[in-house]
This record gives C-alpha cells, structure tokens and sequence, in this order.
C-alpha cells in the first residue's frame, strides 16, 4: 500500500515544488478565493479561475456557453456571498493574485484542488483517494499574501505568510494520513488547538482586518465556518467542479 509524504508549502515557489515532485495538489486562499470556489459550487455553479493580470471579461469568451463575471448586488467578484439557488449550472470567470493565479499555474499537477476551511476535511479525503490512485504525495500550498513592492505585479512581491491560509492548509492536513514533514506535523498539532477559535483569529489576521474595516465581517465569519460542506473542488480542465 502506497504510503504518501505529506507537504505544506507556502506560495507560488512551494507549488512550484509540488509541481516537480508530480503531487497531488490542494491550494488554500481562505480569504477568499478557495471559500468563494466552495460556495459557488455549494450551489450548483462552477468557477473558472482566471490568471492574475488577464482581463476577466476577455476569459469568459472563452467559454461556451460564455462564463459570467461576478459584481452582483454590489458585492466584490471574490465575495462567497451571493450565490444561491439562482446560481446553479452557470460558470463564473474569476481572477485573483493568490488562489485564482495559483490554480492556473497549478494545473500540471496530477490532481488539483482548490480548499478551505469549509470543506478542509472532504478535500483531505479527496487527496488521500487521488494520491492512493496516482501513486503520488500530497502538497497542501499555503498561498500566503504577497507585500506590495513599487513596480512590482501584485503576486511577485516578497511572500507575506497568512495565518488564515496556514490555518486552512492545516485543518486539510489534519485530515490526512501519511508520513508528515515537520511543518506538515507541527501545523495539525496547531489545528488541534486552535479549531474552536477560528472566527475570532481570521477577525484578528491582517487580511481579516482589512474585510472588516471595509465593512465585509459577514464574509469572514462565512470563511472560518469549519467542515460545513462536505465536496471537494477539483479543477477539470479550465473550471473548477464537483
């Protein structure tokens, strides 16, 4: 039976080796691109992610029929609130510098997931089958921030870790089983303890912040909701699906 190693890295230099070692993959932008992917999906949407810098609305032609781009009643395209029962079968075109950008770049990997906290444990089981069938290892990829730099693109400054990211990669990993680095071990034993205070820790996050004082606390409280969904997001192709 194929035992598999286990890896938490952060950013696009981890994914990148993820993506030399041929791992299955999950990345992890709690804030908010993972959590909006799984409250589309919650839905009955699916989410195609658009690389940072490409035009949205250019990226939706590309489909057939054409993706929807998202600013619906008033809120943010990366916003998990809004969708509903209105939402289903259509396909949304999204970008973002963390997690859309990521699973762009991400797509060579065997497997592709896109998680959070709200489905940490389904995506942990979805790694664990695809790395049993595969016969591969495990990266969970901490997307983490990146700090502005004067002339620099928003996703090639110096990497900024997240604590919501680090939380979100932790909770998947501690769902899994499977020969754990030491960063991998360290951050469920930090799961362990702090799962029944994630709402006050994302709150208290410079990315947390930052939603709160432009009056967006709904969606960060929607964000540390732990284990409420029970789905996988996997990319397929361009989108990601159940």
């Amino acid at each position: 039976m194929h035992v598999p190693k286990i890896h938490l890295e952060w950013g696009l230099e981890g994914l990148d080796a993820a993506l030399a070692r041929q791992d299955v993959v999950a990345i992890v932008d709690v804030l908010s691109f993972c959590t909006t992917v799984c409250a589309a999906l919650a839905q009955g949407a699916s989410i195609a992610p658009v690389p940072w810098g490409e035009d949205a609305e250019a990226w939706a032609e590309r489909f057939e029929p054409k993706a929807l781009t998202r600013n619906e009643g008033g809120r943010r395209a990366l916003s998990p609130l809004g969708f509903d029962a209105s939402s289903a079968g259509k396909l949304y075109a999204i970008s973002s510098p963390n997690g859309a950008h990521f699973s762009h770049r991400g797509k060579a990997a065997p497997a592709l997931f896109a998680a959070c906290l709200r489905n940490a444990s389904a995506s942990a089981q979805a790694l664990q089958e695809c790395a049993a069938d595969l016969t591969c290892d495990i990266s969970v990829i901490a997307c983490g921030e990146r700090w502005p730099v004067e002339g620099m693109a928003a996703h090639v400054g110096p990497l900024r870790v997240a604590l919501e990211d680090g939380l979100g990669a932790a909770a998947v990993i501690a769902g899994l089983a499977g020969e754990l680095s030491a960063d991998a071990r360290i951050a469920a034993r930090i799961f362990e303890q702090s799962y029944q205070e994630l709402d006050e820790l994302l709150c208290a996050c410079p990315s947390g912040v930052e939603l709160i004082e432009r009056d967006l606390r709904d969606e960060v409280s929607f964000a540390a909701e732990y284990d409420v969904e029970h789905f996988a997001a996997r990319l397929v192709g361009e989108r990601y699906t159940l």
